[in-house]
Formats: structure tokens, sequence, C-alpha cells
């Protein structure tokens, strides 16, 4: 299992935005209103998996386990807060075999300690599939307020807790916003999420 310092070189060379691309339509010319609205920054999202290949580790059962390390780069989101993000998880892992998320924000890089924003022990969490039912829920005990051009590095923790051999693979599927006071989903024009993560093999 790679640690995140270890893999701070490789993404430095390999991260790459994933955003999506507005489809083009016909408009009017612009008026003096327009112009001034078109001047606003519309808030941007884009996550990028990091490093961005994808690879199979093979780890054994213990603590703080890095599963999902993860970018996010933003624009215009001045004020705008995460409260929330959620994970599903696909393979042959069973309820109990993975315990203790926590979601980690490096605010100072990869180099130095990163601080947990939220947890969710998984005692709820039944297992694989593709329904909000199986995700794991990470609510943010310390919301994270976002800057104008926001970029930092975020990781998924886990404990494993295996018995027998299983393989798991994670996956971001949704983030909350606060804007103004309005807890909200992430737009939909984030075409980047769900992400998917490494593959993990555990004996």
């Amino acid at each position: 299992m790679k640690s995140i310092t270890s893999v701070a070189a490789v993404i430095a060379g390999t991260l790459a935005l994933a955003a999506c691309e507005p489809i083009a339509a016909p408009v009017a010319p612009p008026t003096s209103a327009s112009r001034t609205e078109q001047a606003k920054i519309k808030p941007f999202y884009s996550f990028t998996k990091a490093p961005t290949t994808y690879t199979t580790y093979s780890i054994a059962p213990g603590p703080d386990v890095t599963a999902f390390l993860f970018s996010l780069e933003t624009a215009g989101t001045k004020s705008v807060t995460v409260t929330q993000m959620a994970f599903q998880f696909f393979g042959t892992v069973r309820p109990g075999d993975i315990t203790n998320f926590r979601i980690v924000y490096f605010a100072d890089g990869l180099a130095k300690p990163g601080v947990v924003l939220g947890t969710n022990d998984g005692t709820a969490w039944i297992g694989p599939g593709g329904t909000a039912a199986n995700f794991v829920t990470i609510d943010f005990s310390t919301p994270l307020v976002l800057s104008q051009n926001f970029k930092g590095f975020f990781a998924l923790e886990l404990d494993v807790n295996a018995t027998q051999p299983f393989f798991f693979e994670p996956q971001m599927q949704t983030m909350k916003i606060d804007v103004g006071g309005v807890v909200q989903d992430l737009p939909s024009s984030t075409c980047d999420l769900p992400l998917a993560g490494d593959t993990f093999n555990v004996s």
C-alpha cells in the first residue's frame, strides 16, 4: 500500500482536470446587462482521482488505510461550504470488513498531516450496492469553506478488519454544499462524479 507521502510526487506530474464542456448554443448579441452577467464567475467543480492511473493493491488487514485519494479544484465558490461527502463500494466486501470511515483534508499539501473533517463508524452500512442505502455518508463535523479558487487534496481513510479474503473498490458518489444557508447536492453539471477509485485485494 502506497502512503500519501510516497504518491505526492507522482500526483504532481499526473494531476489533470476532468471538467464538463458546455454545449454551445446560438445566443443573441450581448447587451450591456448580459455582458455584466457573463463577467460573473459561475461556480465550477472538478474532481480528479490521484494518481490519475488506476491500480490494484494487495493489502493486509489493519487500521488507517488510505482507500481513496482525490483532488477538488473550483472557481467561483467563495463562501460555498462543503458539508458532506458520500461513497459506495463494489466488490466482495461485507459489512464489518471495512469500518471507521473518515475524510481527511490536506490543507498544507500531502507532505504534511491532514485534518479529519468527518467520520462514519460504518455500523449502519449494509454492504455493496447501487442505492443511497448502500452509501457511506460522511457528514462534516468541521464544514469546509471553499475559497474563490480552491484547490486541495482529500483522502478517504478506513480500517480493514478481514477474517477472510475479499476485494473492494470505492467510488465517490455525491457531495453536499451549503450556498447562502441552503444545503444542496452539488450541481449535476459536475460530470466527474461519481468518481471511481483503485481496487484493493485484502488477504
